[in-house]
């Protein structure tokens, strides 16, 4: 599940002129393994080990799905990953969705549980994506606010537990590129010069959109917009079978899975 190290990355306009560093490295060895495992737990001594391609499993995975990048993410292996890991997960979903659409209704009985919201699909098409609610139309103030309970649900992503069947009828897939909202996306090509957005745009066209992907695992806690060119395209040619299950890893596996705070970033949490 080993994954690979990110080579220095070439700036396409004056934006960002210095590389961008993502927390992964195949460089990693069996004493950083023990030093990690006594420093800081099991969690990121597993991560250290998964990082590694000098691995059995990394051996093991580079022969089941030898293909890469644009061979990888429309091959049936990756369909693969989507139904082995989506069922389990979208059974386990059922019984959470139930829940929070229980609590949901309680604390806000006027309101439906669940909503639909348009996204941008491939060639820019909508790609509407269902969500339990965790925002309400603020009366006084003409705008939509999130509850205390929606601030719960969106911090481990649990509004977005009706995703999975989703990826199950194809439409999404569990790791590729974050499905934007509209008003996300037209805001890129305001903030990045004309050639960055274009790039990104053409890659965003054909490239697997996902419910996680590398810009959700990496993004820290700064404002998330300023890395995700570097971040989504460095996925777009770098996919493979083992870091899809390395990004699956930090998502539902360590805490790095969690949206930043209100506080962490005062951008979409998208």
């Amino acid at each position: 599940m080993a994954v690979t190290s990110l080579p220095h990355q070439r700036p396409i306009d004056g934006a960002i002129r210095t590389p961008t560093k993502l927390p992964w490295s195949h460089a990693s060895r069996g004493h950083e393994v023990r030093q990690t495992a006594r420093r800081h737990g099991l969690l990121s001594t597993a991560d250290i080990y998964f990082r590694r391609q000098d691995t059995r499993l990394a051996r093991g995975l580079a022969r089941l799905a030898p293909t890469h990048d644009a061979g990888y993410v429309t091959s049936r292996t990756k369909r693969a990953l989507d139904v082995l890991v989506g069922v389990p997960l979208a059974a386990v979903a059922l019984v959470l969705i139930a829940l929070l659409m229980v609590v949901n209704r309680l604390l806000a009985p006027q309101r439906p549980a669940l909503f639909q919201q348009d996204r941008v699909g491939h060639g820019g098409s909508p790609l509407r994506v269902v969500k339990i609610r965790s925002m309400i139309r603020e009366p006084r103030a003409g705008t939509t606010v999130c509850t205390t309970f929606g601030r719960f649900i969106r911090r481990y992503y649990l509004d977005e537990l009706p995703q999975l069947f989703q990826v199950l009828f194809g439409q999404v897939t569990l790791v590729g590129i974050r499905i934007l909202p509209r008003d996300v996306y037209e805001s890129l090509a305001l903030s990045w010069s004309r050639e960055r957005f274009e790039t990104w745009q053409s890659m965003y066209a054909t490239a697997p959109l996902g419910l996680t992907g590398a810009h959700q695992v990496f993004r820290g806690t700064e404002k998330h917009d300023q890395r995700r060119f570097h971040h989504d395209m460095f996925y777009a040619s770098h996919a493979t079978l083992g870091f899809d299950l390395y990004l699956l890893w930090r998502t539902l596996g360590s805490r790095d899975g969690k949206r930043p705070t209100r506080k962490e970033s005062n951008s979409h949490a998208c």
